[in-house]
């Protein structure tokens, strides 16, 4: 009988450890997710203060190449959190930011500066935003199994 209740003890313990492990696991992953979200939300707030000055005062080649940079990182961080799954719907909703920034005249010779309320800075805001709250959406389907 103490055999019994020593082998009972120690499959209780194994079970208990693995449902622990597992719980701590989904716990990491949802907090490194939470970090990569805000990350990429604190790299399209840049990138579209970035894109109002190019736009709206400052034309210059050093700070085109800068946004582009940027786009291209905040491309990287995009796809891994979507796991580079390049037909995911937040990939394409990047894809639509990437193009509502580099769009209209953007390194071109014109020198037109626009204003803070043209169309073509409204449309980055928009297509921004509907990054953002693509993001949020996804993640609270996929932690909370909640739609926003």
């Amino acid at each position: 009988a103490s055999d019994v209740a020593a082998i009972v003890a120690v499959i209780v313990s194994i079970i208990g450890w693995t449902v622990v492990n597992d719980h701590n696991n989904k716990l990491e992953t949802r907090k490194e997710d939470r970090e990569l979200i805000n990350d990429i939300k604190k790299r399209l707030r840049d990138i579209f203060e970035l894109s109002v000055s190019y736009f709206c005062s400052e034309k210059s080649t050093k700070l085109s190449e800068k946004i582009k940079n940027d786009l291209d990182d905040l491309e990287i961080e995009i796809r891994r959190y979507v796991q580079f799954d390049c037909d995911a719907k937040i990939y394409l909703i990047y894809v639509n930011f990437f193009d509502s920034v580099t769009s209209g005249d953007f390194e071109s010779s014109s020198e037109e500066i626009l204003d803070e309320s043209s169309l073509q800075i409204i449309n980055i805001k928009i297509s921004r935003n509907n990054l953002i709250q693509e993001l949020e959406n996804n993640f609270t389907q996929k932690y909370y199994n909640k739609i926003i």
